[in-house]
Order: C-alpha cells, then sequence, then structure tokens
C-alpha cells in the first residue's frame, strides 16, 4: 500500500519546530554550564587618564579619519558601561572603527562616602578634567561632546563655562530631559510637599545602587512583570538572549546616586531652573540658553523617564540654526543600547559628528590635525 504523502509544509515545520529546540537546548545549557551567554568584557582601549572617580578611556580607529574626537559622558546612577555594553554592540567601538577618536569619561564605583559630591564636583571637575585630558591627547582640538541622560545636563551645564569655549566644538544630548512640564509622568508628584522633604533626605544620605536599579526598572513594571515569560518564548533566539543578558546586567549594576549632586539636579529640574537659566553650578550661572554650539537633540519613542516632548524642549531654548532634533523607536536604555540602536542612534550621531568635524576644519584648518 502506498504510503500517505506529507504535505511539504509539515515537514519544514516540523523541521524548524526541531531547529528550534536544538537551539534552545545548546542557549539553556552553555548558559547553565559557561554562566552566561554574552561578552561583556570591554572592548579594546587605552587608559589615558586614571584620577579617583575620573578615569578616561580611550578607543583608537584603526585608521582615523576625522580630527575632532568624541568624549562621553556618563550619567548619576548609569554606569559608563553604556557607551560599551558588550562585545559586538559597543557604541564607542564602533564609533572608533568609524574613524573617531571616542573617548569615556567614568565617574568609577560611587557610594555612600561620595554622598557630598555636587554637581560642580562632576561639571566643572570631572567632566573639565575629562574634556581637557581628550583634546590634549588628541593634539589640543576641541571635542564632541556627548552624554545620555543627565550626561548630557552634565555636558550642557559644562559647555556654559569659560573653559569651555575653547574645547568643545559641538554637543550631543542623547535623552536627556529639559523642562518637565511638558508632560513627565513624574512632574505633578515632585511638585508635593511629601517630595521636598524626601529629596531633602535622599541629600544627606545619597541613594544607593540596589535603590537606584530598582527604581528604574520600576519605570516598566510590566516589562519587569513579563521578563522571564519573554525569556521561555525567545529561547531559541541566541542574539536576543545575549542582548537580553547584557542590558539586564547593565540595570543591575548602577551606581549609587550621590545625595548632594543628585538634589541639585533634580531641584533645578522640578524648580524649571535649567529651562530658564537661572541653574547654578557651584558658584557660577549655568545658562545653556546662552549655548551657541552645534548641538543634537536625541529622544525615544517609548521613553518613560524622559518623554520626547521633554528632551525637545532643548530645540526651543538653544538657536534652532544650530540645533538638529531626532526621533528614533525606542525607551530610554533601548535608543543607546537596544537591538536597534547601531541601525538609529549610532549612524546619527556618527552623521552629526562628522559634519562638524567637516564645517571646523573648513573654518579653522590652522588648528586641525589628526593626531597620531
Amino acid at each position: 500500500m502506498a504510503g500517505v504523502p506529507i504535505p511539504a509544509a509539515v515537514v519544514d515545520l516540523a523541521a524548524q519546530t526541531a531547529g528550534a529546540s536544538l537551539r534552545a537546548a545548546a542557549n539553556l545549557g552553555e548558559r547553565v554550564f559557561r554562566g552566561r551567554l554574552s561578552d561583556t568584557r570591554p572592548a579594546p582601549h587605552a587608559v589615558v587618564l586614571d584620577e579617583p572617580h575620573c578615569q578616561v578611556r580611550r578607543h583608537d580607529p584603526a585608521g582615523p579619519r576625522h580630527a575632532l574626537p568624541i568624549v562621553f559622558v556618563p550619567p548619576l546612577g548609569g554606569t559608563a558601561r553604556v557607551y560599551d555594553i558588550r562585545r559586538g554592540a559597543s557604541m564607542a567601538q564602533w564609533l572608533a572603527d568609524q574613524g573617531f577618536r571616542v573617548y569615556v569619561l567614568d565617574y568609577g564605583t560611587l557610594g555612600v562616602a561620595d554622598r557630598d559630591m555636587s554637581l560642580a564636583d562632576f561639571v566643572d571637575r570631572l567632566v573639565a578634567r575629562a574634556v581637557a585630558v581628550a583634546s590634549d591627547d588628541s593634539g589640543g582640538v576641541p571635542v564632541i561632546l556627548a552624554g545620555w541622560c543627565a550626561g548630557g545636563i552634565f555636558a550642557a551645564l559644562y559647555a556654559t563655562s569659560r573653559p569651555a569655549r575653547s574645547r568643545v566644538a559641538a554637543l550631543a544630548l542623547l535623552a536627556s530631559p529639559l523642562d518637565l512640564r511638558r508632560g513627565h509622568p513624574l512632574y505633578p508628584l515632585g511638585r508635593l510637599p511629601i517630595t521636598a522633604a524626601a529629596l531633602r533626605v535622599a541629600r544627606e544620605t545619597g541613594l544607593p545602587a540596589p535603590l537606584v536599579s530598582l527604581t528604574f526598572k520600576m519605570t516598566s513594571p510590566l516589562k519587569q512583570l513579563t521578563k522571564p515569560l519573554t525569556l521561555l518564548r525567545n529561547l531559541d533566539d541566541r542574539e536576543f538572549l545575549v542582548h537580553f543578558e547584557s542590558l539586564s546586567e547593565y540595570v543591575d549594576a548602577f551606581a549609587a546616586y550621590p545625595g548632594r549632586a543628585g538634589y541639585e539636579l533634580v531641584r533645578g529640574l522640578l524648580d524649571d531652573r535649567l529651562v530658564d537659566g537661572t541653574m547654578r553650578v557651584g558658584r557660577r550661572r549655568a545658562d545653556v540658553r546662552r549655548i551657541d554650539l552645534p548641538v543634537m537633540v536625541l529622544a525615544g519613542t517609548t521613553d518613560v523617564l524622559a518623554p520626547a516632548p521633554v528632551v525637545q524642549a532643548w530645540c526651543d531654548v538653544l538657536p534652532a540654526a544650530t540645533t538638529e532634533y531626532h526621533v528614533v523607536q525606542g525607551g530610554h536604555l533601548g535608543l543607546m543600547a537596544g537591538r536597534r540602536a547601531p541601525r538609529s542612534t549610532w549612524p546619527l550621531l556618527r552623521d552629526f559628528a562628522a559634519r562638524v568635524d567637516a564645517d571646523v576644519a573648513t573654518a579653522d584648518t590652522p588648528r586641525l590635525r589628526i593626531a597620531a
């Protein structure tokens, strides 16, 4: 009796199911016996400065094509690893491969002992020191200063200082909030007296790292609740698992929030001092409205911590002729280190930096050279 023919679609489905099961088993086995799937070692780099809370790492291009270096400023809470999240997904290394000399400032470990570090310590000491070192190390040229979240605010505040006039050629503000009145979900809560009291307590104690990490996670509670199911559904997708693991480890390793600097920053946002030009960094007034540099402002479509309208406010504060604004798909961390970031955020920053580099070279050719 002739056998019953099996439809090709059924054969293909069986093969796909078997293949998915084998991949899932291999991924699970490696995770159990090796302990991890992702390679989170830093990309190759040189340490050009190593001082307390101020390590500066340089990622060298194989063949430098641009004179101006890019300097990345980390935020509070989130660490500098966001710019170098893992092998194969390092924003810093990718930009170096595009011909830029890239410097990453790292504050290192922050804890309770650092609760008295002020906004001036971060902006006019640590960021200023990193910019000066990067500029000198690159032959004395100005830098393109970029920062994610509060790192972008720090970059903008530094750009208002006198030394920045000769040190900074452009700014990139990546998911950096400005005007919380434009729909930030926490703005109404921030105006309550109980919040003011809590901030005063936090100013004296700081926020421990586990609490900072938990707070970040709670901005996406549904994602946290469905995390086990998401992993199970993608157990056969190694690339997804590698990405998921590296980002989860990054959030789990958030740093403590220094009390004084955090208080000054949050109060400056809640009291609208940053947006109206009355923000103070130490003894000086830091009026971001007076920044006259090329600026790239970038926001994420699903960002809860820095919603797009809150970030877009930079475009109303800064000169329109020198400011460009982009919105990319992704949340607060995703727009920097998510799976779409290498095709969205990273090329936008590369193109912006290349334009600035070309414009500065044309306007001031004698000052520029590509450092050896």
